[in-house]
């Protein structure tokens, strides 16, 4: 049945609750709503009891405002909101509708009641009442009381919220010694100090020494530290405080022991021995090339990183103590761009203590770039002889998340590598939040910077750099006192054009460019069945002719096989990789089956090895969610796949990972492979000049031949790039693609990215004034500089402010005397990441479903999180046999979400498919009203198809089940559920920016279901373990095993996880061959390790609180006159910690939080005190 439990809860304010009994009512409603109800329902009634007087009228008067029929006006649906806000304000500003009677003594909730500790309404004064009369003296306390007077009860209770008050300042000032005596321990390095870890359950201290090696505690750290010590007293850096920075690395014990050494030594530039020794055995890298070094010189202020007796770039004279200090360069694929970001990330880091963000395009690169990392740098728990730097990735798949701290990113973490739209998040807590948690964030790497002018993603980059520049530039302004804060953004890219316009737009940016590629590379063109040059001068050779093979593809595959053979690599070697490009999906799968069946076979193919790796591959990909394909099946033992974006994140990591072995030699792909994961190859062949529909450019170009010939590979001594073309026309369009100069940057902030892009940074308060826009906004954008001449950047200015003029219209922000703020609203927008015209479209939904909601399944709760915008197609004929196939409760949502048959039928007539681009009806396209009313039914119905296929991968039907029946590939099925993860998150961000606590709380289960697309009583398993790749359907064969949590499996035995895993593949393939038993076995000790990961880092929070509660009760118990008249004070270690978390949550506030709003000149200056 349909139950409609938020009618219930939205309606009655904190008294009602008290009064009716909510554990009655959540007693009597359990039943039917499953575990995302329960945990919402609780924490819903908790939250709307603490806040009765703040929200009870906000949402009393969302349910009294029922939508109309036609649902809200699309020019002024956000009027009840703001009449919402103003019935709020005034009702904190007259807090009592009887004058100022005893009424005025409630406790006034701030605006940011549930966010944290900042500001509070200062109490009125509450007189001391008169003592009660004796007994027996004067009759009873009624009859003497004078009419109209107080009653004793009320009197209690003022006194009672004073006394409350009272301690909360107490505690506050509390807390805020503690950090001053926190940061005064701050050591600003990473060098030559104490630092801790979780193993086994136990928290363990290490040691790190000057020369970068870890020490657990011990008589070795010990001495270690005493050596230390006397060094550092040396070279006159201090323990803690602002002096405990190297500012001269040369002068430490370790450099003064290497000889003479050349900037393209590492050692030159100060790294410990061990790092040293850890890029030559991971990577390969014994030096640098001639190009890093003069690069690293040019971007590196060399008297601030100890070179003062080396000869300084050009770029030196430029002021030292600038507070955005940008590098940009360029080089080409394969030339080692990244090793230059690295070198001053680490440096900033081990010398200064300042944290890093790196910023990379795809998942698949960050994953990559987290395991290079943690090898090279050290990690605290995976290596203790290198420097224990704690190295995190931050994306859609990442399971360390969390909320309420910078993006998931701790205090304890090092270098955070994140995807734009989580880097992006990161910024917004930077920048409107510069405490103690973020002030010590000191370099930011931006890789791939061309895409600043890609469609779908070039805006968040654009406006990245563009918070991080107002940033900078305005602390360093409103700065009175304190060090001067400084921020090195460092951006490259291997196929930027002219560096002139970065130059400029990124305050006056240090700028390097290099042609040097350290595998050269070499194009041909093939026309029919010769092979040309580059520059179509000469023909270099024919092509050979095999046996079913007229194009000649697989003779150009065969080709680097046999020469590979002739040299004598070995078998598992990477010198055979070839890379073929195609312009579609479905030409990569036809390629593949092509090549495989006219393959004519090398001696490798008989290699035991090789053989092994690609049965291994078969076995895992057989026993993958998706299970195995039949043209992989065909494919593979031929040494021959496939990939692009129809495959599963499984089955491209056990493809890409057979490729990198050498197992699979030949991979077909499309262009999305050339950005997003870094495979090297041999040769690449590029089928056709088309991607897609649309021409190739030359900067694809680039990114598809850059993955032939990379530096550190076997074999790669050279690379190749072939082009194919049909004709002498296509021939001279290949040598022009070729010979072309790259393309000039452009900006996507245009139209509503604009606006969008302009409200965010009015939210967070970068621009306050009217006035100010121009000077400090307009010419900070790309398209200033890429404009130059006057008449364009006038009509930039003017577009901006029509971009101002509809977010006022639009209620978003308030112009008061040319003063701007930003409304709930607008920050609700802002800070969720939402387009404005899905937060029209989702805000909508919510408030129609705050006054009904059906929660007898998860299905409604689905249709609010799903994105507005998705790509999978709505094949009308599979939409309408679910819609008769729906239950009775399942109809009843689809009613209430507005789905109608009729709509369903209608179209069907017309279509077999249903997209954004359908074109609306002749019959309703008499009004523009009733055209945009059809275009939002279609919206609606859109909506809901991706609703029902969420609903069904919750529930736990398989993949492969769920793209017969959608009629998708199982890819898109994994591509829907990464976006839905990321949009679940921003529409509880939505609700909590705009106090609906209630629908947040029912939301935010779905966000960990969602991310692991498993059921939820293997939700929070599959989350926890996703880094070590647990599958939902080992999962739940581990759940039925009797193993249902992390902490379970974290205690079992490798044999017996072995044998739950090896019984759960054999309903799949039947009985396992003894290598994929050892991987089968290798797997679950991973998961073991993983699991056991996991408990470590729960005990380590644990410990943390342990050690924060034990410090309140040291500090509790030194004293403070009013905190022991109390009886409550006087009472046990645990009862003081229960009084001092229930003051804090009945104020609103957190103990982590009480530097919130603070500079970090203020937080400088209570540091100093």
């Amino acid at each position: 049945m349909a139950c409609t439990v938020f009618d219930m809860c939205i309606s009655l304010s904190g008294e009602d609750f008290h009064d009716a009994g909510l554990g009655s009512v959540t007693a009597s409603v359990r039943e039917g709503m499953g575990s995302i109800l329960g945990a919402a329902l609780d924490e819903a009634a908790s939250i709307i009891s603490h806040t009765s007087n703040a929200t009870s009228m906000n949402l009393a008067f969302w349910t009294s405002a029922k939508p109309t029929a036609g649902g809200l006006p699309s020019d002024d649906y956000y009027s009840c909101l703001v009449a919402a806000e103003a019935a709020s304000s005034r009702k904190q500003r007259y807090p009592s509708a009887h004058g100022s009677g005893s009424g005025s003594d409630d406790l006034i909730l701030p605006e940011n009641y549930a966010g944290y500790l900042k500001s509070y309404s200062k109490p009125d004064k509450v007189e001391e009442p008169p003592p009660p009369a004796a007994r027996g003296s004067g009759g009873s306390r009624a009859n003497t009381r004078g009419i109209g007077a107080p009653s004793p009860l009320r009197e209690r209770a003022g006194l009672e919220r004073k006394r409350k008050r009272d301690q909360a300042r107490q505690y506050k000032s509390k807390m805020r010694s503690k950090v001053r005596q926190m940061l005064k321990k701050q050591a600003h390095r990473r060098l030559g100090l104490w630092r801790s870890r979780v193993l086994d359950g136990d928290r363990v201290p290490i040691y790190v020494s000057l020369d970068g090696i870890a020490y657990p505690r011990g008589r070795d750290a010990y001495v270690t530290q005493e050596r230390d010590q006397k060094a550092l007293t040396r070279m006159s850096v201090s323990e803690f405080g602002p002096n405990s920075c190297i500012v001269s690395p040369r002068a430490l014990p370790y450099c003064q022991q290497y000889p003479p050494l050349t900037p393209v030594d590492l050692r030159f530039w100060h790294l410990p021995p061990n790092i040293v020794e850890a890029y030559r055995l991971s990577s390969g890298i014994t030096g640098l090339y001639t190009w890093q070094a003069d690069c690293l010189k040019t971007l590196l202020d060399c008297t601030l990183f100890g070179f003062e007796d080396q000869p300084v770039s050009p770029a030196s004279h430029r002021p030292l103590d600038r507070p955005f200090k940008c590098g940009v360069y360029c080089a080409p694929t394969s030339g080692g761009k990244s090793l230059v970001a690295e070198l001053i990330m680490l440096r900033r880091l081990l010398f200064r203590g300042l944290r890093g963000v790196y910023t990379l395009p795809y998942v698949s690169i960050c994953q990559e770039k987290l395991q290079q990392l943690r090898r090279v740098w050290g990690d605290s728990g995976q290596s203790a002889s290198l420097a224990a730097l704690r190295i995190e990735a931050f994306h859609s798949n990442a399971s360390v998340d969390k909320e309420g701290v910078i993006g998931g990113w701790t205090a304890g973490v090092d270098v955070a590598l994140g995807t734009l739209e989580k880097v992006n998040g990161m910024v917004n807590r930077l920048v409107s939040q510069a405490d103690s948690s973020t002030s010590n964030v000191g370099t930011v790497i931006i890789d791939e910077l061309h895409m600043v002018g890609d469609e779908q993603r070039g805006h968040i980059l654009e406006l990245i750099l563009l918070k991080l520049m107002l940033f900078a530039t305005g602390r360093v302004t409103s700065a009175s006192s304190g060090e001067l804060y400084q921020l090195q953004v460092v951006c490259m890219s291997a196929t930027l054009p002219s560096l002139d316009p970065l130059k400029s737009w990124l305050l006056e940016a240090d700028v390097y460019t290099t042609e040097f590629r350290p595998v050269p590379l070499e194009y041909f063109v093939k026309v029919g069945p010769r092979l040309h040059s580059g520059d179509l001068d000469r023909v270099v050779r024919d092509i050979p002719l095999l046996q079913g093979d007229p194009d000649r593809i697989t003779a150009l595959i065969w080709e680097v096989a046999q020469e590979a053979c002739s040299v004598g690599y070995d078998a598992a070697s990477n010198a055979t990789g070839v890379i073929v490009f195609c312009a579609t999906k479905a030409w990569c799968e036809k390629t593949a089956v092509h090549v495989a069946s006219t393959w004519p076979g090398v001696p490798w193919d008989l290699d035991d090895t090789m053989l092994r790796g690609r049965q291994q591959a078969l076995d895992i990909l057989r026993a993958s969610p998706a299970g195995l394909c039949p043209t992989l099946e065909k494919s593979i033992p031929k040494g021959v796949a496939y990939h692009h974006s129809g495959l599963t994140m499984e089955e491209r990591r056990v493809i890409e990972t057979a490729f990198r072995n050498g197992h699979i030699h030949t991979l077909c792909a499309t262009s999305t492979l050339a950005a997003g994961v870094n495979l090297p190859a041999r040769r690449v062949i590029i089928r056709s000049l088309q991607v897609g529909i649309s021409p190739l450019d030359a900067s694809r170009l680039r990114q598809m031949c850059g993955r032939a010939g990379r530096a550190g590979f076997t074999g790669s001594n050279k690379g190749e790039a072939i082009l194919c073309v049909k004709d002498d026309r296509e021939a001279r369009t290949a040598k022009d693609l070729i010979n072309a100069q790259l393309t000039g940057l452009s900006s996507r902030l245009t139209g509503d990215l604009l606006t969008r892009a302009l409200l965010e940074i009015i939210c967070l308060k970068l621009v306050s004034r009217v006035d100010e826009i121009p000077g400090r906004f307009c010419s900070r954008l790309l398209r200033y500089h890429l404009q130059p001449d006057q008449e364009s950047r006038e009509g930039l200015q003017s577009e901006v402010s029509t971009c101002l003029e509809e977010l006022e219209k639009d209620r978003f922000v308030k112009v008061n005397d040319g003063l701007i703020t930003s409304t709930p609203l607008g920050e609700a927008v802002a800070f969720s990441s939402l387009k404005i015209e899905e937060a029209s479209v989702v805000f909508r939904a919510l408030r129609h479903a705050s006054s009904r909601i059906l929660l007898s399944s998860d299905l409604h709760l689905l249709s609010l999180v799903t994105p507005v915008r998705h790509d999978i197609p709505v094949h009308l004929e599979a939409y309408l046999n679910l819609y008769n196939a729906m239950a009775p409760d399942q109809r009843a949502v689809a009613d209430r979400c507005g789905i109608s048959e009729g709509f369903l039928n209608s179209c069907a007539r017309r279509n077999t498919l249903l997209s954004r681009s359908t074109p609306v009806p002749v019959c309703h396209r008499k009004t523009p009203e009733e055209a945009r009313a059809w275009q939002r039914q279609l919206v609606t119905h859109l909506r809901f198809y991706a609703t029902l296929l969420l609903h069904h991968l919750l529930k736990g039907v398989p993949l492969p089940m769920l793209a017969s029946t959608y009629k998708v590939n199982c890819g898109q099925i994994q591509q829907l559920q990464s976006t839905s993860t990321a949009f679940c998150g921003m529409v509880v961000g939505f609700c909590e920016r705009l106090r609906w606590w209630a629908l947040a709380a029912a939301l935010t289960p779905l966000s960990e279901q969602l991310s692991t697309g498993a059921p939820s009583f293997v939700a929070e398993m599959t989350s926890k373990l996703s880094h070590v790749g647990l599958p939902v359907s080992w999962a739940i064969a581990l759940h039925s095993a009797g193993l249902e949590s992390v902490t379970a499996i974290a205690g079992s035995d490798t044999d017996t996880l072995h044998r739950i895993l090896a019984r759960a593949v054999s309903h799949q393939r039947g009985r396992p061959t003894q290598d994929f038993n050892n991987y089968l076995r290798e797997t679950a000790r991973n998961i073991i390790v993983g699991a056991q990961e996991v408990v470590n880092a729960q005990v380590a929070e644990i410990l943390e609180e342990a050690d924060e509660c034990r410090a309140s009760d040291d500090e509790e118990s030194d004293g403070g006159s009013s905190s022991s008249s109390s009886p409550s004070t006087t009472s046990s270690g645990s009862g003081s910690r229960d009084r001092q978390q229930g003051l804090v949550e009945e104020l609103g506030g957190d103990a982590n939080s009480l530097l919130d709003g603070l500079t970090p000149e203020e937080i400088n200056s209570l540091a100093a005190a």
